[in-house]
């Protein structure tokens, strides 16, 4: 259970760094075009 529990906070910690990544190339990309 507690092995299961740390295993989903690494998976939260990636996921946030993966929405980052889009959010800030997403920009990147808008930011290219004006």
């Amino acid at each position: 259970s507690e092995v299961i529990n740390e295993l989903n906070k690494d998976q939260i910690e990636i996921d946030k760094c993966k929405s980052n990544s889009i959010v800030i190339s997403s920009f990147f990309v808008i930011m290219q075009k004006v």
